[in-house]
């Protein structure tokens, strides 16, 4: 993830209405009335930096489904982006998050171009 799209990330995520860890990644529901664009091309933004990931959107009455995959030396990141949404990997909300209180982007950015870097394509 490159600087901007960290906060553009965070701000997106931040708005999910459930987070959950899967096996092979991550999946954050949203009330309806996401801007679905915005979220693909976040998304597809996202795949071109960092193609071992896959993204995926679905659509139920009233919710709108994001989930992201990738191999398991991908952990990390995927980790960081359920994050991103003010959750711990386990799921539970991380105390007193709030979009304001997470950390600056440039240590996180750092870890993930290092992770980035060590992940091979599957």
């Amino acid at each position: 993830m490159l600087h901007g799209r960290l906060a553009d990330w965070r701000a997106t995520l931040r708005r999910a209405t459930s987070v959950e860890s899967t096996e092979r990644g991550a999946r954050f529901r949203f009330s309806d009335d996401i801007d679905v664009a915005a979220l693909a091309n976040l998304a597809t933004a996202e795949q071109r930096c960092c193609s071992f990931l896959t993204f995926g959107l679905g659509f139920e009455p009233g919710q709108v489904t994001l989930e992201i995959r990738g191999p398991a030396d991908a952990r990390p990141l995927l980790d960081e982006f359920v994050q991103l949404a003010g959750q711990e990997p386990d799921g539970e909300v991380v105390p007193g998050a709030s979009p304001s209180d997470t950390a600056s982007a440039a240590p996180a950015s750092d870890a993930r171009e290092t992770l980035i870097s060590g992940v091979t394509d599957t």
